[in-house]
């Protein structure tokens, strides 16, 4: 039998350190010890440079927790979201907040689906 992932929480945080101490939290609460950050490229797998510092300077906070850090290439994750929300029958406009927790799921199933 697989694994499936589920969403927990999402959040909009510009600081890293807030970030990193909501992440922590939920993580002790959870008993996780191993995160993945999912890595924005472009189409042509290419690091976009602002966004993929922003991701490892959170990785480093979580890492000095002690935290395992996996990076996956989140790339089309938030279209197979949409896709799945929109198969599921919701409306486009009511499923921002959605959307990113399914897109957290779908990039924690890729990596979960590479460890078989």
């Amino acid at each position: 039998m697989g694994i499936l992932a589920r969403p927990l929480d999402t959040w909009r945080e510009d600081d890293k350190e807030k970030l990193a101490e909501k992440i922590d939290k939920l993580c002790k609460q959870e008993n996780i010890t191993q995160i993945i950050l999912g890595l924005a490229k472009s189409l042509y797998g290419t690091e976009q440079n602002i966004r993929m510092t922003h991701a490892y300077q959170l990785a480093d906070i979580l890492k000095e927790k002690g935290y395992i850090i996996h990076y996956i290439d989140e790339r089309f994750s938030s279209k197979e979201a949409a896709d799945i929300l929109r198969n599921q029958g919701q409306k486009s406009k009511n499923y921002k907040d959605k959307k990113d927790a399914v897109a957290a799921c779908v990039i924690l199933q890729q990596f979960l689906d590479t460890k078989r």
